[in-house]
Order: structure tokens, then C-alpha cells, then sequence
């Protein structure tokens, strides 16, 4: 099962990408509604968190009957794709491992070869 993110109006959707070269997605949340049902997850990261039961309830919404229809399957060609994991989790923290070679090889912007350079680098947390 492939699964993505996509935006429908102000809103994100989990949709997953039907089997095959389809090029069909199914909008798990307008599934869910024609279902009566909540959806097993809103996002890729609430089914991440739901764990093994999540998931199977989400194949076996997708392999229903009712998993057709304008409203419930979409053209992947007309959908804005998101990132599938939006926010993050947490703070990001990058670290150069290979800053000393990276120095040597690479000025700083704006900077020659020759401009001193710091010995060690610098912790980014984003």
C-alpha cells in the first residue's frame, strides 16, 4: 500500500495510491464519511502512531465496495501533493561528520581559500 498526503481546499488529506498503474487515489477520509466511519488516521503520522491496527482497518476500508465514486477516488494528475510527514517531529539537528574535508575543499560564502575558517562546526537545530 502506498500511501501520500494531498490538499484538498485548506484542508490535508491522507489518500492512499491504488494498486497498479491506475494512477487513482482514494481519499480515506471521504471513505471513512460514505462508510459512516471515522477515519483509522488523518495523516501518515496518526497511522504511524496507531500502529498495526490502523493500518489494517485503512486496507480494509480501501478494499471495500464503496471505494469508488468521484468523490471518494481521485486523479493522482490532479492532486497537490504534500510531504508526508508535515510537521516534523521534533527539532531537526544536523552535524557535518566530514566538516574538516568539507572546509579544506569548500570556502565559506563569500570568502577565499585562504579566510580563516572555524575548527568546528556549528549545531543547527531547526
Amino acid at each position: 500500500m502506498r500511501l501520500l498526503m494531498f490538499s484538498q481546499g485548506h484542508e490535508r488529506r491522507l489518500g492512499v495510491l491504488r494498486e497498479g498503474d491506475s494512477g487513482e487515489v482514494v481519499d480515506v477520509l471521504e471513505l471513512a464519511r460514505s462508510l459512516g466511519s471515522e477515519p483509522p488516521a488523518r495523516d501518515v503520522r496518526t497511522l504511524i502512531e496507531g500502529g498495526e491496527l490502523a493500518l489494517n482497518r485503512l486496507r480494509e476500508m480501501v478494499s471495500s465496495r464503496k471505494a469508488s465514486g468521484a468523490t471518494i477516488v481521485r486523479r493522482l494528475a490532479g492532486l497537490h501533493l504534500l510531504a508526508p510527514l508535515d510537521p516534523p517531529a521534533g527539532n531537526v539537528l544536523a552535524i557535518g561528520r566530514n566538516y574538516g574535508a568539507m572546509r579544506r575543499r569548500v570556502p565559506a560564502p563569500g570568502a577565499s581559500r585562504s579566510s580563516p575558517r572555524p575548527s568546528s562546526p556549528k549545531a543547527s537545530s531547526r
